[in-house]
């Protein structure tokens, strides 16, 4: 990192127009080209915070080459007396990356200004992509047992979490999509938690899970909480079940494992009380 750090022009960090007219600065990063070893810090304020349409920075992260986790990875960074401070990790390891920060609109609903971007090269080889929530996430209080977005497994992935701003009487879905396919499934909430054995339906290669919640201001609509990268390392590939759209109403459950053979029905039923 040093070394790379040497080769480099470090110069100051620029920032834009808007982040002059809210009264946006940064204590971290410094510069708008550096080198840095697994991880960087962005943190800042805001003078005029009170007046922006949201309280969550965005923070967009852009590798040059995709790899295994993707190119691209965004963090939502809560605003708190108009500070922020989010740690950033480098999704694909080793490589050159784009970080652009962009601030809330003082004027219209889910529009983001561009406040300052610089370019980071990581000298790091290590995969690390965090397990990012969602401004519906982190107002749901969504908590998953894990804490890498990007995970290896093989055949199924078990999904556990928390939610502690939601009750049992809503329900969480799953998304599941790889390629042109695509597979939906809402999970029960119970006391608090949710679980489920993901099939990784479409056999080898990253399978793309969304996990969301319900649109607290929309009936029946959800909102994505995060987004989980699963590497699945089998060849299978299986059929996903399908069922009647009343069967929560009705407390019929699917217990594990929750799938379909090409040769016919492995499937185990049971019934809540």
């Amino acid at each position: 990192m040093k070394e790379k750090n040497k080769e480099l022009e470090l110069q100051p960090l620029e920032l834009g127009s808007y982040a002059g007219e809210i009264g946006s600065t940064f204590s971290s990063p410094e510069h708008k080209e550096f080198a840095v070893n697994g991880k960087v810090v962005v943190e800042g304020k805001i003078d005029k915070f009170s007046s922006l349409m949201s309280d969550y920075i965005l923070i967009k992260v852009s590798a040059d080459e995709e790899g295994p986790a993707g190119q691209q990875h965004e963090y939502y960074a809560k605003l708190k007396d108009g500070k922020y401070k989010q740690t950033i990790r480098f999704f694909n390891g080793e490589g050159k990356y784009h970080v652009s920060v962009h601030i809330p609109s003082d004027e219209t609903e889910n529009y983001y200004f561009e406040a300052t971007a610089f370019d980071v090269y990581n000298v790091n080889p290590e995969i690390q992509r965090d397990l990012v929530l969602t401004p519906f996430g982190q107002e749901a209080e969504v908590a998953l047992d894990m804490e890498s977005g990007y995970v290896k497994e093989n055949e199924f992935f078990r999904l556990e979490g928390e939610v502690g701003n939601l009750t049992d009487e809503d329900t969480v879905m799953l998304q599941l999509t790889k390629d042109m396919e695509s597979w939906k499934h809402i999970m029960p909430i119970k006391d608090g938690k949710f679980s489920y054995d993901v099939p990784l339906f479409y056999g080898k290669g990253v399978h793309e899970l969304e996990v969301l919640v319900p649109d607290e201001e929309r009936e029946n609509y959800y909102q994505t909480a995060t987004t989980i990268l699963i590497d699945n390392e089998s060849d299978k590939t299986m059929l996903p079940i399908e069922y009647m759209d009343q069967y929560l109403e009705r407390g019929v459950t699917l217990e594990s494992p929750g799938w379909r053979r090409r040769d016919g029905w492995n499937v185990q039923y049971k019934r809540e009380n």
